[in-house]
C-alpha cells in the first residue's frame, strides 16, 4: 500500500499540467509523517533574504504544492506553479533534496520558494549556446498582452513577439495559449536575459 501511494505522490509532481489533472480533493500524504500534513514554521523573521538559492530536502506534499526543509532548518512551501516549468517531466518525491529560490516571506506564515527558477539561468544559457540571433524556432503562446505574445521557446525561456511584428495581435484570444508558433530571433540580450521575437 505505502509503494503505491509513494508511486501516486511522485506521479502528482511529475509537471504543472500533470499536476492539474489530479482532483483538488486529493487527500495529503507526505512519507515522514504518515500523512500528517506539513507546514511552513510560522516565524516573524528568517535569516534568508528573497534571492537566496538554497539546497533543502522534501519533506512533505500537499495538493497545493510541497514543503522543503532547508540548511537551518526553517521551511518553506513551494506551490505547485513554482514546481516545474510547463512542458517539463521532472518527477520529485518526499526526501529528495532540491534546490531552491526564495521569493517571498511573510511574518507569521513563514518562506515562499520556487524550484523551477532555480533551472530558469541554466535554460537560458543552453538555449542561447544553440541559438543565435535570425534562427527561426518553433514555441508555444505563452500569455497574450497589450503590447504582444509571449512565447514559450522551452521550459523557462520565454521571448516576447512585438505587436509591431505581428500582422494583428486581435487574431490572438486565451484559445491561442499553448498553440505552436513560428518565430524568428530578433535580439538576445544577455545580461537581461531578454529574447524579442518576430513572426517567421
Amino acid at each position: 500500500m505505502r509503494a503505491l501511494i509513494n508511486r501516486f505522490v511522485n506521479r502528482f509532481l511529475t509537471s504543472e499540467d500533470k499536476q492539474q489533472e489530479v482532483g483538488m480533493s486529493t487527500l495529503p500524504f507526505d512519507a515522514n509523517t504518515g500523512g500528517r500534513s506539513q507546514r511552513r514554521n510560522n516565524r516573524e523573521t528568517t535569516e534568508y533574504h528573497i534571492g537566496d538559492e538554497l539546497s533543502g530536502f522534501i519533506t512533505g506534499i500537499e495538493h497545493f504544492g510541497v514543503f522543503v526543509r532547508l540548511p537551518n532548518g526553517e521551511s518553506g512551501l513551494v506551490f505547485k506553479h513554482e514546481v516545474t516549468w510547463p512542458g517539463e517531466d521532472i518527477t520529485y518525491g518526499v526526501g529528495d533534496k532540491v534546490n531552491v529560490l526564495v521569493i517571498g516571506f511573510k511574518s507569521g506564515r513563514g518562506l515562499s520558494l520556487s524550484i523551477r527558477q532555480t533551472r530558469a539561468n541554466q535554460a537560458f544559457q543552453e538555449f542561447v549556446s544553440e541559438h543565435k540571433v535570425g534562427d527561426t524556432v518553433v514555441g508555444k503562446v505563452k500569455s497574450i498582452v497589450g503590447y504582444g505574445l509571449f512565447v514559450t521557446l522551452r521550459p523557462g525561456v520565454f521571448g516576447l513577439l512585438h505587436v509591431s511584428s505581428m500582422p494583428d495581435l486581435r487574431a490572438y484570444s486565451r484559445d491561442s495559449i499553448g498553440e505552436s508558433i513560428a518565430v524568428r530571433l530578433v535580439d538576445i540580450n544577455l545580461p537581461g536575459k531578454r529574447i524579442t521575437l518576430e513572426m517567421a
